[in-house]
């Protein structure tokens, strides 16, 4: 005995997919989606050399970690300074998670960085500086404005 018919089967499938809700993507996965400014570039061990110390463009670096609190609460003041720079040519950011898998924790460590959130300044030619006082706004760009002389 059937329990359904062939018409009968395409009649409930084709029912079900007219109902079907179709997903939307969300950042809900992603961890990293919160930190990430449009302005910035979100860095892996990879690309790190090219993009940050080859680069002549003087770039601040923020490294961080998605689980940290922290990191977290720097979060909207990272993204107003990027703001701020969005039409200077003379500086660029970068993100780079530090929790995000083996490879990242060991490039951060190897790197010097010990705590998160740590926001640094890479000019081409110089050691990184790292930036101590970053909390606000004013402060992050008295950081960038130090390392690239304005």
């Amino acid at each position: 005995m059937k329990l359904f018919s062939t018409m009968g089967l395409l009649a409930t499938l084709s029912l079900l997919a007219s109902q079907a809700v179709v997903a939307q993507p969300t950042n809900k996965g992603n961890p990293k989606a919160n930190f990430h400014s449009p302005r910035a570039q979100d860095l892996s061990p990879i690309n790190f050399q090219a993009a940050v110390v080859d680069s002549a463009i003087p770039t601040l670096v923020l490294f961080y970690s998605h689980t940290c609190s922290n990191s977290r609460r720097l979060i909207p003041t990272w993204k107003d300074v990027t703001e701020s720079f969005q039409n200077s040519r003379s500086v660029q950011f970068a993100e780079v998670d530090c929790t995000w898998d083996n490879s990242y924790k060991s490039f951060c460590k190897e790197s010097g960085i010990k705590g998160y959130p740590t926001p640094m300044m890479f000019v081409k030619g110089k050691a990184p500086v790292e930036c101590t006082r970053y909390e606000s706004t004013e402060e992050m760009t008295a950081c960038i404005n130090s390392a690239i002389g304005a």
